[in-house]
């Protein structure tokens, strides 16, 4: 069900039927949630919530699936002939390099709390108890990551089309522009979000993940670098160069995996947030470094996108002031944002 979920968003998706995609994932997200609370409130089991989330991918098939059935007649048809050699030929590596990319990531996302459990110089109940609160501090930050998901999603057909059309230029201007209204916004949020971290930790969490809260900083940093990674490498995509994106989190993931290794006895479980952080900053530099390999300018609109995040670790409120500076001081990056945003 997974599999046909998938395959028919990214369908809709390259027609650019966004709100069909989006009401895609709404549907799964609420009916999920809904099914699920009522069948462990009715004593369901864990097993059953495998079942559940089965059938709430199947409902939100069903939106995608009308909108591809009743549209499809309507497509433009092409007058060439078809070359199923050729489009294998373009096809396969762009799907290698797709599933290597995929299969990192999940890897990379998951890695962490895995040598959590297996490094730190702990007892099993307290390594899980540390992984609870390294998720704790997650909970927020890993939001963005899921903004920064759909807004890629939403973006890559646009992109493509502009490349396809030969309008590379409006490529790399629209992108800079995204990139960087993604970065004040997020790091503002982010800022924000700390402000009223205290209180959600104290009220609504109860005073339990004391050490997710101290860690929330440097979660928000490396999130907000997963969260331009994964729209910046839209640019390596379009460009035919995506198994450049595998090659820069094949390296991240390394060097997460030894990091954790190196700091988790030293530090804890404050070594795994900072490996993690290093981690995913070598991932951002390597995109960059790759996007400039394909025509992609780096200037200080990418300074900018790349260090704003980072002032979070300073404060909240050094973040805002660093913000309002970035703004203020380039009138043209202001506009940008707003552009972009719109």
């Amino acid at each position: 069900t997974v599999i046909t979920f998938n395959f028919v968003y990214q369908l809709v998706s390259s027609l650019r039927q966004i709100r069909v995609a989006s009401t895609m994932q709404f549907v799964q997200s609420v009916s999920f949630t809904l099914i699920g609370v009522g069948w462990l409130a009715y004593g369901g089991g864990i097993v059953g919530l495998v079942y559940v989330f089965a059938a709430a991918t199947v409902l939100a098939i069903i939106p995608g699936a009308l909108s591809l059935t009743t549209g499809w007649s309507g497509l433009p048809k092409s007058d060439t002939v078809f070359d199923a050699r050729s489009m294998w030929r373009r096809l396969l590596p762009y799907a290698a390099a797709l599933w290597a990319m995929n299969l990192l990531t999940n890897v990379f996302a998951l890695s962490d709390r895995y040598m959590i459990l297996h490094f730190l110089p702990v007892g099993e109940i307290d390594g899980q108890a540390a992984v609870g609160q390294y998720h704790s501090g997650r909970i927020i930050p890993t939001l963005l990551m899921s903004l920064a998901t759909l807004a890629s999603g939403v973006l890559l057909p646009y992109l493509s089309a502009d490349w396809e059309a030969g309008r590379r230029d409006a490529v790399r201007d629209r992108l800079r522009k995204i990139l960087f209204a993604v970065s004040v916004a997020f790091s503002v949020g982010a800022a924000v979000a700390l402000l009223l971290a205290p209180w959600f930790f104290s009220t609504v969490l109860q005073d339990r993940y004391t050490d997710g809260l101290a860690l929330m900083p440097m979660a928000f940093v490396f999130c907000i670098w997963v969260a331009l990674t994964t729209i910046g490498q839209n640019y390596l995509w379009v460009a035919e160069r995506g198994k450049l994106v595998a090659v820069a989190i094949g390296v991240g993931l390394v060097t997460n995996v030894a990091l954790n290794m190196l700091l988790l006895p030293l530090w804890g479980l404050h070594g795994a947030v900072v490996a993690t952080l290093v981690a995913n900053g070598i991932v951002l530099i390597g995109l960059w470094v790759a996007m400039a390999g394909q025509g992609f300018p780096l200037d200080s609109t990418t300074f900018y996108v790349t260090i704003l995040p980072a002032t979070l670790l300073a404060g909240p409120w050094v973040a805002l002031i660093s913000a309002a500076i970035v703004c203020l001081a380039c009138p043209h990056l202001k506009v940008w944002c707003c552009e972009a945003l719109l």
